[in-house]
């Protein structure tokens, strides 16, 4: 009978020491316990000796909280491990000023203690590979290493198949981890920021353990930190995706001369090189003719320009 049958949620995979490198990796991770619908499908390959057994798990070790009391604890626990496992004290690094060091943004303390929580909270699991995918999707935009060694595919595969790599120092718009987004264009603005840039897709496990904008301001509120800006601007009337706006430019066909052309690009580049952590690649206005179209194009130029902008504005409000 299969372990559901039983009301069993958790089950732990165990693999001969001689395991392939495939199995030995399912048994590694997180000391090889999954939740019975996540489990990779065993036999992984003929002759596969592997095997499966029910696993109780406490789950409220898992809970997402916005309990800053109890979030405390848990990082004075981790600390505390991190220190007996590394002989690194993250509070006297941080208090040093060693935790965060940009010379070296794949080693310093920062990325080890990241690295460290997300193996221990078994947040490194490679993502499971499916043909179809009915739930949420989210995108992520990937572009060329910056010293040319890695192209998107090659970075892409490394999170599908091989190891997790983390944002670094200066990479990282909301600290360090991999960046997804629910808008595809989002992500497309971000493949844009470096060299042959692509956007690949993901599907969100629905028992994926997120938390919400508000529970995050909270949290910020009760930290006295700063709390996140809303994307949307609520008392503006439309938006339009930057990236269409910005290929607005290709729409002028008349003479300008050097000063116009140069207040045209100004124009068109102050709406679209947005800064994107605070942003969700659109362009929020009121007044599309006053806000978003150069005053120095031509009658016909004019036309063009609005009649390709209203092909994808959006009334957000009012």
């Amino acid at each position: 009978m299969p372990f559901n049958h039983y009301g069993v949620e958790w089950c732990q995979w165990t693999a001969k020491p001689n395991a392939c490198p495939t199995c030995a990796e399912y048994a590694r991770h997180n000391d090889g316990v999954y939740r019975v619908k996540d489990v990779p499908t065993l036999p992984t390959h003929p002759n596969c000796r592997c095997a499966l057994s029910a696993y109780w798990k406490d789950d409220k070790d898992n809970t997402i909280t916005t309990d800053v009391n109890i979030i405390r604890k848990c990082l004075d626990k981790y600390h505390a491990d991190f220190l007996k496992a590394t002989g690194i004290d993250i509070s006297k690094s941080i208090e040093n000023e060693t935790f965060s060091d940009a010379s070296n943004p794949y080693t310093d303390v920062k990325a080890k203690f990241i690295n460290y929580l997300l193996e221990k909270k078994g947040y490194n699991q490679l993502p499971k590979q499916v043909k179809e995918y009915g739930g949420a999707k989210i995108y992520r935009g990937i572009h060329q290493s910056a010293d040319g060694n890695l192209n998107a595919d090659d970075i892409d595969k490394e999170l599908k198949k091989g190891k997790l790599y983390i944002s670094v120092a200066k990479s990282s718009a909301r600290g360090r981890g991999v960046y997804f987004s629910e808008s595809k264009l989002q992500a497309r603005m971000y493949a844009r920021k470096g060299e042959n840039g692509k956007v690949f897709e993901y599907g969100l496990n629905s028992d994926a353990k997120t938390i919400t904008f508000e529970e995050a301001n909270k949290l910020l509120r009760k930290v006295g930190l700063a709390q996140l800006k809303k994307i949307e601007e609520d008392n503006k009337k439309f938006r339009i995706g930057s990236v269409y706006y910005e290929s607005s430019m290709l729409e002028p066909k008349d003479d300008y001369s050097q000063e116009q052309h140069e207040e045209i690009v100004a124009l068109v580049g102050k709406w679209s090189s947005f800064d994107l952590d605070k942003t969700d690649a659109y362009i929020y206005f009121d007044d599309l003719e006053k806000e978003l179209v150069p005053s120095v194009l031509t009658p016909a130029d004019r036309k063009r320009f609005i009649d390709y902008l209203k092909k994808e504005i959006e009334a957000v409000n009012g």
